[in-house]
């Protein structure tokens, strides 16, 4: 078996000892424990006489009682290949399959102990998809314009255009119909002229005043 590791799973490749053409690729979560301590087979076979005239792979016959990978259900009719050898109701089953013979099932040789594994995962995709659920199912709030507000809405609707290149042009709302602009002659005069001053001693900025002042006369035309 190889595979590449991250923190949180690994990539693996298993392949039958006696084939060099059956693979399989699958993705497994890393933890430190799958389950309890298990029986070797050896002492499983010993203990069934059934079992006994079947042949497994000498690698089987390890000691070590550790469970190094646990394969989903996925997998299950990629590797079970047909024969099948049972003993009594609570006794283990020999089934065949591309590693060989395999044992699975109850066993009396099981230590009486009770221990719970769980694991948890986490899924992104999903997470984002409820969200986007109760975002779309989520009523949304209707804000009530003010009176001004509305008028700033409909004058807009009577009043906007767009010129040959495609901008938006509206002319400025006032609160009232006809604006009262007072005695406001000569202070609109002298703001003028200081602002002439002002252009007069930076040639850029009066260049782009008069090109923007030009710009905007035409665009009331």
């Amino acid at each position: 078996m190889t595979s590449i590791c991250n923190k949180e799973s690994v990539n693996c490749i298993i392949q039958p000892c006696h084939s060099g053409n059956l693979s399989f690729n699958l993705k497994a979560i890393v933890t430190s424990s799958i389950c309890s301590a298990q029986p070797s087979l050896s002492s499983i076979i010993q203990s069934y006489d059934y079992l006994k005239c079947l042949q497994f792979h000498p690698e089987h016959h390890s000691p070590s009682e550790e469970v190094d990978i646990l394969l989903g259900a996925e997998l299950v009719h990629q590797l079970f290949t047909g024969g099948r050898v049972c003993g009594g109701q609570d006794d283990p089953v020999a089934v065949y399959s591309v590693f060989g013979w395999i044992v699975m099932g109850k066993s009396k040789l099981l230590p009486s102990m009770s221990l719970s594994t769980s694991i948890l995962t986490i899924d992104d995709s999903l997470h984002l998809s409820m969200q986007r659920f109760w975002e779309l199912e989520s009523t949304t709030e209707i804000k009530m314009m003010s009176i001004e507000e509305a008028k700033c809405e409909t004058h807009y609707k009577n009043n906007y255009r767009r010129d040959i290149n495609g901008r938006f042009i509206v002319s400025l709302p006032f609160r009232t119909k006809e604006p009262i602009l007072g005695n406001s002659y000569d202070i609109a005069l002298k703001r003028f002229k200081l602002l002439e001053k002002r252009l007069l001693r930076d040639d850029i900025l009066h260049k782009k005043y008069v090109e923007f002042m030009r710009d905007h006369l035409h665009s009331l035309t």
